[in-house]
């Protein structure tokens, strides 16, 4: 689940009168210790408001929040002060994302799951650190992660685009830095790149409105059904897999302006760095 979708669930049950800034501001310092004020105090209105509204990524804030959480779980014990009745509501709005909730134990299911938002958005960078450290080596020579809030694509799309990363990054990420012909022999992968084509993006590609942007999105579901019916129809025969992997680094790149966008001038980048300029 996206922060954005998460505190916009909260707030319907439990927002009271409170706008959209300070109640997102509220939740983040009920998650953290004595150091939380000061931390949040540094960021503006218009970063709360673009975090309640899905246009600026938490993964900046996220390991900030993780780094200073506040051992008596302040926030279960507000979600427990508003009473059963609304403990139920707060279950029922969030049971298609949580299992087995309901009003006496919602408080400490939904604090789980905002560690696991906090967790997945900071995850990111680590990520990419941890795959480089395994494997000895630069990610088929993927830039140093360089955060940035900058966006070069329509803002309406930020929130689709995160929801098709949180899809898609563990898959590239390993086929970037893994031997993708042992990779693909497990059928099981293979199945998961086309269950989630066929279930979910094969429709929702189509809601992208910025025109470059879907046609990133394009070329990687493109690349990885290519991928997928080549293997299956004549193995890893034919298949270059170095040129493979750059491909999928370049898209990569192109698809995660928060994580790059603040070691280059992105757009001149991503216009020069096209399919058959590898570097």
């Amino acid at each position: 689940m996206q922060f954005s979708t998460f505190i916009n669930r909260l707030k319907s049950v439990i927002g009271n009168t409170d706008n959209t800034v300070r109640f997102t501001k509220t939740i983040f310092d009920l998650m953290m210790n004595e150091e939380g004020p000061d931390l949040i105090s540094d960021k503006s209105d218009n970063t709360f408001k673009s975090y309640y509204n899905g246009k600026t990524n938490i993964s900046r804030f996220a390991p900030i929040v993780l780094s200073n959480l506040d051992d008596n779980q302040a926030f279960v014990s507000y979600l427990d002060s508003y009473g059963d009745t609304t403990s139920q509501l707060l279950a029922d709005s969030f049971i298609d994302e949580i299992n087995n909730i309901n009003a006496s134990n919602a408080s400490l299911k939904i604090y789980d799951l905002f560690l696991d938002i906090l967790k997945e958005a900071s995850n990111k960078k680590n990520t990419l650190k941890s795959a480089k450290e395994n494997n000895g080596e630069d990610i088929a020579n993927l830039p140093e992660v360089q955060p940035s809030d900058k966006f070069p694509f329509y803002e309406d799309d930020k929130p689709l685009l995160s929801e098709f990363t949180e899809d898609y990054d563990k898959i590239i990420i390993t086929l970037i830095s893994e031997n993708c012909a042992n990779l693909l022999l497990d059928m099981s992968f293979r199945n998961k790149i086309n269950n989630l084509y066929e279930s979910k993006w094969i429709k929702l590609s189509e809601n992208f409105s910025d025109p470059i942007l879907k046609s990133y999105i394009y070329g990687l579901l493109g690349e990885l059904n290519d991928l997928k019916n080549s293997f299956e129809s004549s193995g890893s025969r034919g298949i270059y897999f170095d040129t493979l992997r750059k491909r999928f680094r370049n898209l990569y790149v192109k698809l995660h302006p928060e994580l790059f966008a603040g070691c280059f001038p992105y757009e001149a980048f991503v216009d020069d760095w096209n399919d058959g300029e590898f570097y």
